[in-house]
């Protein structure tokens, strides 16, 4: 890299009037030459082709910077047509493309007195920078990752002017930001390791930079699903429910990426082994269904969510579905109309879950229901050519199970 030359230099050129005496001006003081300042360039290097910017500033302590004549010239003599008109204000600017070489360039501003005031400076213009180049391997354009899914980041970066080593190597993603770096190998290969990336959809950067700032970018597209989010609201954990009865379930799904009405959605019952609703959700995610076959016992009930790409989420509840105990056998007792009508269990309803059986009595004559829940109807209730029923009903204290029934006909 060669260091930036600025030659300032200033000179005063008497103008001798017919006397032969110094032009003083109407102060009677000695006219001064410009004042040439450069602000660019302001590098050491450029490249051929490329525009080198010039800018400069005028003063002149007498005269008006737009009376100044001014020249650009190089050190072999070449005259550059840049900028000629100064502004008012002293600015002057411009553009040259040169080829490769070292170079010092002159700006010379001369007042009307004939007065040169100028400055020098000097730089080289080099090859043109080789950009370096880059590219992805993996993942692939369009990949589908999961989410929490490590992925490792691969591709390669080459330069003809910077050595590997010296490259500087960013991995970027358009939702999580910086990523991270790699070291180039001497093979050009580049490689980082991430852990996970945020659900989204992400473009993926590679950026390499060279040695004289030369960019290369590779960009690939890829998508993070998320696995969707899905809560049975009810039944609640241990609920307890009798065979047979309507169960209503309900719950709420919901994707970072898809409308709740896209996700395919499952009710499934472990135990049973047995999925006994499938449909979709509404708009607000509110999804229901509503199921009476489960078996006696304790039950592990899922709610599953599936995407489009395939990811289900899924969520649980455990119940237990009672078992109603069994009929038991009655027969009733007391045939004649001087004997009290009697329901007598003689096989008594035994529960599964081992709970305490309860009965309860109903009773007709002649078809029309008797006003009592009692095991016995007097005899004084009744009358000859009576046909008397009772149906007796167990209850495990959770809920009915089947009757039984019994009929007598009084003689």
């Amino acid at each position: 890299m060669r260091a930036l030359i600025l030659l300032l230099a200033g000179c005063t050129v008497a103008d001798d009037t017919a006397d032969g005496s110094e032009d003083t001006g109407d102060s009677g003081s000695a006219n001064t030459a410009p004042v040439v300042t450069f602000v660019e360039p302001v590098g050491a290097e450029y490249a051929a082709g490329a525009d080198i910017p010039f800018e400069a500033q005028l003063a002149d302590a007498e005269d008006d910077p737009s009376k100044l004549d001014v020249t650009w010239t190089g050190a072999d003599g070449t005259v550059y047509t840049i900028d000629n008109t100064p502004v008012p204000a002293g600015h002057i600017e411009g553009k040259l493309v040169l080829a490769e070489g070292d170079y010092t360039i002159t700006l010379a501003a001369t007042d009307p007195a004939g007065n040169v005031g100028s400055a020098s400076v000097s730089f080289t213009v080099v090859t043109p920078n080789e950009l370096p180049e880059c590219s992805i391997l993996t993942p692939s354009d369009g990949d589908l990752l999961r989410e929490g899914e490590s992925v490792l980041l691969a591709g390669d970066a080459t330069d003809l002017e910077t050595a590997s080593l010296d490259l500087q190597v960013v991995w970027s993603s358009s939702e999580d930001g910086e990523l991270g770096e790699s070291v180039a190998l001497p093979d050009g290969t580049v490689s980082l390791y991430i852990d996970k990336l945020s659900v989204g959809e992400h473009q993926l950067s590679l950026i390499v930079t060279d040695g004289q700032e030369g960019e290369c970018e590779a960009v690939i597209s890829l998508r993070v699903n998320g696995t969707p989010d899905v809560d049975i609201d009810t039944p609640s954990r241990n609920d307890g429910f009798n065979e047979g009865e309507a169960i209503s379930f309900t719950g709420t799904v919901e994707d970072d990426l898809e409308s709740p009405t896209e996700l395919g959605v499952t009710w499934y019952d472990e135990t049973d082994d047995v999925v006994f609703s499938t449909g979709g959700a509404n708009s607000s995610g509110e999804v229901s269904a509503s199921f009476s076959g489960l078996s006696p016992g304790e039950h592990k009930v899922y709610l599953g969510a599936k995407d489009d790409d395939g990811s289900t989420g899924w969520d649980s509840v455990e119940i237990v579905i009672n078992d109603l105990p069994p009929a038991p056998t009655v027969v009733i007792t007391g045939s004649t109309a001087e004997e009290d009508l009697v329901a007598t269990i003689t096989v008594e309803s035994v529960d599964l879950e081992l709970d305490s059986i309860t009965y309860g009595y109903a009773w007709t004559v002649n078809g029309v229901p008797f006003p009592t829940t009692d095991a016995t109807i007097p005899a004084a209730s009744t009358s000859a050519g009576e046909t008397w029923e009772v149906i007796v009903t167990p209850n495990d204290g959770y809920g009915d199970g089947d009757a039984a029934s019994a009929t007598v006909t009084i003689p």
